[in-house]
């Protein structure tokens, strides 16, 4: 079965998205092959920048969503997966993360000095997606029963942005006790935001 997700970050003045997506075993430990969102553009392309991923509503210099403003990004409204970056397979019942980098959005708070938190994240699924999805049209329309709004879809979850563990590697003083705390191997530190697939 096909399934796109919708992860919103719903707080102002922030940019994230998911880097990549893994099954969770029952173990709990991430197994099989990472899966990417439509659209995805690796780090580690030399060409990489972050205005390649980023989809900032709204679209305008408003300071209010407009009902044009659409759920995706262009070039992440249709299936554009390669061999490399393809989407992730996963049977119904699975558990699943979506990995993102927390941008000092959680690590600097300094940064964003207006912010009370680093915010929630809305996590909608659909079987059948169109490419007109707007952000008003879903975003605290849709409902956990899928009853919410057009009945195309349904709200998976929501979690704080911020699971407590989550940093990148900074000198600020977040980042430090929880290097301390939860030390990593890699350099590039993923937050994991698990949900339960229906």
């Amino acid at each position: 079965m096909y399934l796109c997700l919708y992860f919103l970050v719903a707080t102002a003045l922030a940019h994230s998205w998911v880097e990549r997506l893994m099954v969770i075993d029952t173990s709990g430990k991430m197994t099989g092959q990472p899966g990417y969102i439509r659209g995805t553009v690796t780090r580690l392309d030399p060409l990489f920048n972050d205005f390649q991923m980023q989809h900032l509503l709204p679209a305008t210099n408003e300071n209010e969503v407009s009902e044009s403003d659409r759920m995706c990004k262009n070039s992440q409204t249709f299936g554009n997966y390669s061999t490399t970056l393809p989407a992730l397979w996963a049977k119904p019942g699975s558990y699943i993360a979506l990995q993102h980098q927390e941008n000092g959005h959680v690590t600097l708070p300094e940064n964003s000095p207006q912010k009370e938190s680093s915010g929630m994240i809305y996590i909608y699924g659909t079987s059948n997606p169109s490419e007109d999805d707007t952000l008003r049209s879903i975003h605290r329309v849709w409902d956990c029963n899928g009853r919410g709004g057009d009945g195309r879809g349904r709200l998976l979850a929501v979690r704080p942005f911020d699971d407590g563990q989550c940093y990148q590697i900074n000198n600020g003083n977040i980042s430090r006790s929880r290097q301390a705390a939860y030390p990593k191997k890699k350099l590039l530190i993923h937050q994991r935001l698990l949900y339960h697939l229906l």
